[in-house]
């Protein structure tokens, strides 16, 4: 070891001698290790640690390796370290990255030093049992929820540094009963517990544990900030004073008491359904002037767009028809509205937005009509009861993970506009047992049909050119597949776990062939690989034990068949 270390010091002092630098500005990076941590150089001759190889127990960071001081503590770098109790962050160290320390559940106490400015974005994200953290005089950044989710924080003090801040950083505390901030602090301050932007008049965090069942927003305030009350349960009235202009993304996600709510007329920027997963939110009150916003049967709209952006989720009728006149449902407006069965869109909406329907239970009934042209990412995801659906032929960007989890849904018809399936389109539609898959898909990504375990089988049309990752991973019923000679790669995992598929024909445009593409098919008995094909990955097929390839002989194929102890026949043709 002694040696190692000898080496990588020499190494070190060349990487970092100014003229070796000057000569290759576009150099890869460099980096150095020992037995707890690779870290990687920084262009000011400190390091920053990048990977930490498993850590338990109470954990001292050094201030140095090799010599070289530490400065940074790299994105995702102690992230989920589960066994790891204590922390102490070495003086020197000036930040700390994203991620950094987040899903270290056992976490109970971090010491930060006074040399560390900046604290990024979820750095201690769902750190669920730590109680306590001191927050030094230097800080000047907080990130984007950097402490979300520390279920067992009771109260933080914000130091006079901090002038910059991201979205509530404090979500999801559970326990959080207030926030403090210093007396001169120059851009925050606390109003009774809550965490307030000064120069904004941004309401920024209502800590999820503060006493009381109701809370009037105090007068000045301009801004609600994104997902400003996230998870207050306990709140069952909100006052939102005249005066207050936006209300920010999820601003009242998960407030699961409130009932009412009443939008003043100053409001005219709302962003994502600021009253998403609100359970038992019942009714939307806006005054008649309202020069922005309407209540159209219920549901909240943009009047100048037409956007429909919430639909109450406390709404107990089982059936809604939306507006006509609404021209686009937004980002979760309809999410987890549980009691719905059926849905009518009218002609005239363009699109479903993302997460629109998502979690929506009871959901058995729904028609898209022709005037729709986009259903975004997790559109459907979720709906548990819906049978079967149409999408047409007007739709011609389908969103990941659309339908995904629609467990009952045993019949869906693709529009033969659509040119890709995008990723987890219909993961785990668990009663699917066909699709057509239209002429103009040139691209299944990945995850697109995995554990679709009632689907049969499937034809993959001429013109798709990739079959992504797991695309029908655990499709345990499938017992065929046609591939077109238009693929030209089939991706890690791509048909793994399809134990009832016998016999696969790999076209000889197919020149690679992922990681365990095939494995665990148990009942795979014969596969045909063409010449063609110059990559196959490791354990392309792994655990198929009455598997024979028919290959070329002298082929990449044939080879990697003796490698892998696989067992091969060839053409009558090459014999």
């Amino acid at each position: 070891m002694k040696h190692l270390s000898l080496i990588l010091a020499l190494l070190l002092c060349l990487c970092l001698c100014p003229a070796a630098r000057a000569e290759d500005e576009t150099s890869e990076p460099v980096y150095v290790s020992n037995e707890e941590y690779l870290c990687v150089l920084l262009e000011d001759g400190t390091a920053e640690i990048v990977f930490c190889y498993g850590k338990e127990g109470n954990v001292r960071i050094p201030n140095k390796i090799y010599g070289i001081p530490i400065t940074r503590i790299g994105d995702n770098c102690f992230s989920e370290c589960e066994e790891m109790t204590g922390v102490i962050i070495p003086n020197g160290v000036t930040a700390i990255g994203r991620y950094a320390f987040a899903y270290c559940q056992q976490l109970t106490s971090v010491t930060i030093p006074n040399s560390v400015t900046t604290i990024g974005d979820y750095a201690f994200f769902e750190c669920v049992k730590l109680d306590k953290v001191a927050i030094p005089n230097k800080v000047t950044s907080i990130g984007d929820y950097a402490f979300e989710d520390c279920a067992s924080l009771t109260d933080i003090t914000i130091p006079d540094s901090v002038t910059a801040m991201g979205s509530n950083p404090f979500s999801e505390c559970d326990k959080l009963r207030a926030i403090n901030v210093a007396r001169n602090n120059p851009a925050f301050a606390a109003v009774d517990g809550v965490l307030f932007e000064k120069a904004t008049h941004t309401l920024i965090c209502y800590p999820k544990a503060k006493p009381g069942k109701s809370y009037a927003i105090p007068q000045g305030t301009l801004r609600i900030g994104d997902h400003a009350f996230d998870w207050c349960m306990n709140l069952t009235s909100i006052t939102i004073p005249e005066g207050v202009t936006t209300i920010g993304d999820s601003a009242f996600a998960y407030c699961e008491k409130l009932t009412s709510v009443i939008i003043p007329d100053s409001v005219v920027d709302l962003g994502r359904n600021p009253f998403v997963m609100c359970g038992r939110l019942d009714s939307i009150h806006l005054s008649p002037d309202h020069p922005v916003l309407a209540v159209m049967d219920d549901a909240l709209v943009e009047k100048a767009t037409g956007t429909l952006i919430c639909y109450p989720a406390g709404k107990s009728q089982d059936s809604y028809a939306i507006s006509q006149g609404v021209r686009e449902i937004a980002a979760d407006a309809f999410y987890g509205c549980k009691s719905l069965t059926s849905v009518t869109i009218p002609d005239g909406v363009t699109t479903i937005g993302t997460q629109a329907f998502y979690g929506c239970k009871g959901l058995t009934d729904i028609t898209i009509p022709d005037s729709v042209t986009v259903i975004g990412d997790s559109g459907f995801s979720g709906c548990k009861s819906l049978i079967s659906i149409t999408i047409p032929d007007s739709v011609t960007a389908i969103g990941s993970r659309a339908f995904s989890n629609c467990e009952n849904l045993t019949d869906v018809t693709i529009p033969d506009g659509a040119t890709a399936i995008r990723e987890w389109a219909f993961y785990a539609c668990t009663s699917l047992t066909g699709i057509t898959i239209p002429d103009g898909v040139t691209t299944i990504g990945k995850y697109a049909f995995s554990r679709c375990g009632s689907l049969t089988s499937i034809t993959i049309p001429d013109g798709v050119t990739t079959i992504g990752n797991s695309a029908f991973s655990r499709c345990g019923s499938l017992i065929s597949v046609i591939i077109p000679d238009s693929v030209t790669t089939i991706g890690d995992w791509a048909f793994s776990e399809c134990e009832s598929l016998t016999s696969v024909t790999i076209p000889d445009s197919v020149t690679s062939i992922g990681y365990e593409a095939f494995a665990y098919c148990d009942n795979l008995a014969s596969v045909t690989i063409p010449g063609s094909v110059t990559s196959i990955g490791k354990d392309a097929f792994s655990k198929c034990p009455s598997l024979t390839a028919t290959v070329e002989r002298d082929s990449y194929a044939a080879q990697y068949c003796e490698e892998n102890g696989i067992p091969c026949a060839y053409p009558d043709s090459l014999d």
